[in-house]
């Protein structure tokens, strides 16, 4: 076969097909990996990661990755999260605790940088955060200022919880998720 047959095929089985190391070509577009395009259920801190750094060019190194993301599809004029020219976080970025909420659908993109050049953008991909959590109970529903107090929360959608809050006034010392109905904490009521 031709190579005109051959680099299309093994292309569109996800081979990258380098066949003129002597160009002087921007990196290829990267592939967003993870979290899978349409997941559901993402904790609010996933790890994004992207397919590994390619450039045809012999020598071409990996200088940095800029990860971006969405709430609205294709609207990147401001993104929700943009971390910038990246040198540390390469193909994998933790998205930092805080930015994303539960229950939202989020589109992103990440791109690579060689020593003097970018890849194109990647193939915007999306995933859902986890619901929000739903508290139907709180035993003991009281206490004193400044007093420790373990307290039971009853309700649904707890498997995934990466953090617990009451609002102002209100210190969580610690907490275990005991089940997705189910949370023990210990909170301190401010004075």
């Amino acid at each position: 076969d031709s190579l005109g047959t051959c680099i299309p095929t093994l292309q569109g089985r996800g081979v990258t097909v380098c066949w003129d190391a002597s160009r002087d070509d921007p990196p290829i577009q990267p592939a967003n990996l993870s979290p899978a395009a349409g997941a559901a259920g993402i904790t609010l801190t996933p790890t994004l990661q992207s397919s590994p750094f390619c450039q045809c060019n012999l020598g071409a190194s990996h200088a940095a990755s800029q990860w971006r993301i969405t709430t609205t599809a294709g609207d990147y004029a401001h993104p929700f999260f943009d971390s910038a020219p990246d040198s540390s976080n390469l193909t994998m970025m933790a998205v930092p605790a805080g930015r994303l909420q539960p229950s939202v659908t989020y589109h992103w993109q990440v791109r690579h940088q060689s020593d003097d050049d970018w890849s194109d953008w990647s193939t915007e991909t999306s995933f859902t955060t986890v619901p929000a959590a739903d508290i139907q109970g709180l035993d003991p529903a009281s206490g004193r200022r400044r007093q420790a107090v373990i307290v039971l929360i009853s309700g649904s959608n707890f498997e995934k919880d990466e953090a617990v809050g009451f609002g102002p006034g209100i210190t969580v010392s610690w907490f275990i998720v005991n089940s997705g109905t189910e949370i023990t904490a210990e909170i301190i009521i401010d004075a």
